[in-house]
C-alpha cells in the first residue's frame, strides 16, 4: 500500500506569517488537534504560539509573548505550549509546558487554568 503525502499548511520555511495555508509560515509546529467544526489547531512550543487552520487559512490566536495569563486568547499568555487535544464539544486542552499547567481554551476562546 502506498500513501501520497501532501502538505496541509506551511511553506517549509520557519516563520509566523498568517494567510492562505500554501503560503503561511509556521514556527516549529509541535502538536495538532482537530475539532468537530473541521478546524485544526497547532501549537508552536518555541514561540509560545497557537495557530488555527480553517477553510484553507492560517491565523495566529495568541500574542506569542512569554508568560502565564488566563483570559481571551488574544491576551492570554503561554510559556511553551506543547500537547493539544480537543473534546467532543470543541474545547481545547493545552499542555503549557514551561508553566507546568494544563490550560483549557473553551469554544468561545477563553483560556483558563
Amino acid at each position: 500500500m502506498f500513501f501520497e503525502l501532501e502538505t496541509f499548511a506551511g511553506t517549509g520555511v520557519q516563520g509566523t506569517q498568517d494567510g492562505a495555508a500554501a503560503v503561511a509560515m509556521l514556527d516549529t509546529p509541535s502538536w495538532i488537534a482537530s475539532v468537530p467544526t473541521g478546524a485544526v489547531y497547532v501549537t508552536e512550543t518555541f514561540s509560545n504560539g497557537i495557530r488555527k487552520i480553517e477553510n484553507g487559512m492560517v491565523s495566529t490566536l495568541t500574542s506569542r509573548a512569554d508568560g502565564n495569563a488566563d483570559g481571551p486568547l488574544s491576551t492570554a499568555l503561554f510559556r511553551g505550549p506543547s500537547g493539544i487535544v480537543s473534546d467532543r464539544m470543541g474545547n481545547l486542552y493545552v499542555g503549557d509546558q514551561n508553566n507546568h499547567r494544563i490550560r483549557k481554551i473553551d469554544v468561545s476562546g477563553v483560556v483558563t487554568t
